[in-house]
This record gives structure tokens, C-alpha cells and sequence, in this order.
């Protein structure tokens, strides 16, 4: 069974002060199965974080369907999207989004606790993904007194804390510097190897695709083609990408 099923989806956003509709998604369709770690990427406006959005049960599509561990969205009422974004979802942010009054345990721990899983679990949990992330020793300080890739690293742990059917990354790598952003990259390369946690990452940087088995782009509102890494590994797909991206751009150029 697919992890992830997208089915026709599209998102017609009305026009502001009587202006025409925008469409910022059109008949979109793809699936990830368990231990999928892929990639989103597109040009500004192209429809990428509208998608995030869609599945994240932020925003609600126009038409078409979006089915997470074989659970159809549209069939869920506000109280059991909330449960079921907290059950079966898993989010990582470009600013980390961690709650600045708990500490990094605290924090990590969070999701476990909403669940009333036992404290002997929680505790084990934690203490188990901050070794894996290499946050161990950072564990006891608060958001504020650690670096941007400790939070990232701290993000992605409470994330998959309660083993959530899919993680869903929004430019995670965006605020971080060259050497966090790899840092981060191993850890979710790692999570998704390790652990099987499926991933859709949405990213505008090609080296953080890399790292992802497969990347989808979107241009438009669609679907305009997708990449899956090969015998060559990260490398290659990183030359990949960036043709992709030199295609799109072309192409971009020639419509203005």
C-alpha cells in the first residue's frame, strides 16, 4: 500500500479584488511507498509549497484526492485532522518551529507525551534518536542556547518520534549554513535508511536533493518530469538536477 497517494489534485486559488482565479495546482497525481525518500523542487510559485500545504491538511484542494496511509483526507472533520496530523504526520520547518520554553528532550518528547505513551518509553525514545542525530549532550538546553543545525537535527527527531506514516520537510535546509545543511541531510538520509521514515522534502537547493532517491519537479501547477537516482548516487543526481533546473529556467526565459 502507497504511504502517499495523490490522485487529480488541484488548488484554485480566487482572485483578489475581482480579479481572475489562479490555479496553483492542476491534476496532479503521484505516490509514495514506505521507505520513499523524495523530492519536490519547481521555480517560485511553480506550486511546490502549495503542495506541502495540501498534504500537511493545511489547506484543503479544490478537487481530487490525497490519501495518507490509506486514509482519505477529505473524509476526516477538523477533530480527527488534528489527530491524525499528530498521529500520522511529521513536520520539519525551515525555522524549526521547536517551542522555545522546553528544552530539547522536552521538545523531542512532545508528540510521545500527546500520544500518553508510557514515560519509560518516551524517555528511551529520546534519549535513543538524540544519540542517532548526534544532539545527546545538547539535550538538557533550551532552542536558544543551541545552533541552527542542533535545532534542525532536534526538529527532524521530534518529527519521527512517533513513528508517523510520513514526514513531510519544508526547506529544512533554508536558514543553515553549508556544513549544518549536510549535517541535517545525513540525518534524514540516515532516518530514512535506518528507520524506513518516508519523506517528501520540498526544497529550491539541488545539493539537498541530492540526497533523496527520487525528485519530482513541478512547473506551472503540474507535474513536468522526475529524476531517480541511479548507479552514480548523489553526484550524479546533483549534475541531473541542475540540468533540470537549467531547463526550466531556459525555458522561463524564452516565455517572457
Amino acid at each position: 500500500m502507497n504511504v502517499l497517494s495523490i490522485e487529480n489534485l488541484t488548488k484554485i486559488y480566487r482572485g483578489r479584488a475581482g480579479g481572475p482565479p489562479t490555479a496553483a495546482l492542476e491534476e496532479v497525481s503521484l505516490s509514495l511507498t514506505a521507505g520513499d525518500f523524495t523530492a519536490v523542487m519547481g521555480p517560485s510559485g511553480s506550486g511546490k509549497t502549495t503542495l506541502l500545504n495540501l498534504v500537511a491538511t493545511i489547506d484543503a484542494p479544490t478537487s481530487g484526492r490525497i490519501l495518507v496511509d490509506g486514509v482519505d483526507l477529505a473524509e476526516l472533520d477538523d477533530e480527527g485532522l488534528a489527530t491524525f496530523r499528530r498521529e500520522r504526520l511529521g513536520f520539519v520547518f525551515q525555522d524549526a518551529n521547536l517551542l522555545d520554553t522546553m528544552s530539547l528532550a522536552e521538545n523531542i518528547a512532545l508528540p510521545l507525551a500527546l500520544a500518553r505513551r508510557p514515560a519509560d518509553e518516551i524517555l528511551a525514545r529520546v534519549d535513543e534518536l538524540a544519540e542517532e542525530l548526534g544532539i545527546a549532550a545538547a539535550l538538557h538546553k533550551y532552542p536558544a542556547e543551541v545552533s541552527g543545525g542542533q535545532r534542525q537535527r532536534a526538529a527532524a527527531a521530534r518529527a519521527v518520534a512517533a513513528k508517523p506514516a510520513l514526514v513531510l520537510a519544508d526547506e529544512p535546509t533554508g536558514a543553515l549554513d553549508s556544513a549544518s545543511s549536510r549535517d541535517l541531510l545525513e540525518c534524514f538520509s540516515g532516518l530514512n535508511e535506518k528507520r524506513g521514515a518516508t519523506i517528501l522534502l520540498v526544497t529550491h537547493d539541488p545539493f539537498a536533493a541530492s540526497w533523496c532517491k527520487r525528485v519530482l519537479f513541478i512547473k506551472d501547477g503540474r507535474l513536468y518530469t522526475e529524476l531517480r537516482r541511479g548507479p552514480g548516487g548523489r553526484k550524479e543526481l546533483f549534475d541531473r538536477v541542475l540540468g533540470v533546473l537549467a531547463s526550466l529556467e531556459g525555458e522561463s526565459r524564452a516565455a517572457r
